[in-house]
């Protein structure tokens, strides 16, 4: 189980896995449970993670991977992905945000 203390060992799963998300994104492997597990990975590791652990600026083909997974992928990969791209749009990016909403409603 992770805690606080382990902040590194969170950053490095929530890079992994993403690292793992963008390859099977690209493999276009958009309808496996497989992103969907990743996703919760990442969504499980994140709030042990040190604060900038994800940063969307920084993050850019996972954000865009994120987005087309929320528009073409299962319903519970794209739940998963929603979840990531809403804690991601906690920075304040507005851009991000109009992106996120769009998403959002065209689920």
């Amino acid at each position: 189980f992770l805690t606080k203390g382990l902040a590194d060992v969170a950053a490095s799963l929530v890079r992994m896995y993403l690292a793992l998300f963008v390859a099977a994104v690209d493999a276009g492997e958009l309808q496996t449970k497989l992103l969907a597990a990743l996703l919760l990975g990442v969504n499980r590791a994140l709030p042990y993670a040190p604060p900038g652990a994800l940063d969307a600026g920084a993050a850019a083909p996972e954000v865009d991977a994120l987005f087309g997974l929320a528009h073409a992928g299962t319903g519970p990969a794209r739940v998963q992905a929603l979840q990531l791209l809403e804690r991601l749009c906690r920075g304040g990016d507005d851009k991000l945000k109009a992106r996120f909403q769009r998403a959002l409603y065209a689920l």
